[in-house]
């Protein structure tokens, strides 16, 4: 077998990186989008929100699914994660290019928990809101 050239790995690697990167923003910007527009929709729809508080049984099945969609969103960002981390780590063993050319394409730690956390705090407050209600529509 013979050996890849190390420009070769190099720029397959940094294009699956920035891939990773691109899917990392995509998913908190549709995840974050469509908890805005079901907060919203919880929030101005009166004929929602009464159903929702009339039927113990959709609102078990509505905080479940808005629970499923977040821990789904989750995942998604942990397994983006991993794998944003293992491309810098083979991209550091290549040795082709300082750490510094391509380490701004994975977030820190701190930064995709923080990414994490403005993308559920919409779903948090939608179940709150499907929980405890606003007060029942007049």
């Amino acid at each position: 077998m013979t050996e890849v050239e190390p420009k070769i790995a190099f720029d397959h690697l940094y294009q699956t990186l920035v891939e990773y990167q691109a899917r990392f923003v995509d998913i908190g910007m549709k995840g974050a989008g469509l908890a805005v527009l079901l907060l919203g929709w919880l929030l101005t729809s009166d004929e929602a929100r009464a159903f929702i508080a009339a039927s113990v049984v959709a609102r078990c099945a509505a905080v479940a699914g808005t629970s499923l969609m977040a821990a789904a969103g989750v995942l998604l960002f942990g397994r983006i994660s991993h794998g944003m981390r293992h491309v810098q780590s083979e991209l550091d063993a290549l040795q082709y290019l300082p750490r510094s050319y391509y380490s701004f394409r994975v977030p820190s730690t701190r930064a995709s928990i923080a990414i994490v956390m403005l993308t559920l705090a919409p779903w948090a407050v939608s179940v709150v809101v499907m929980l405890f209600g606003l007060g029942h529509p007049s």
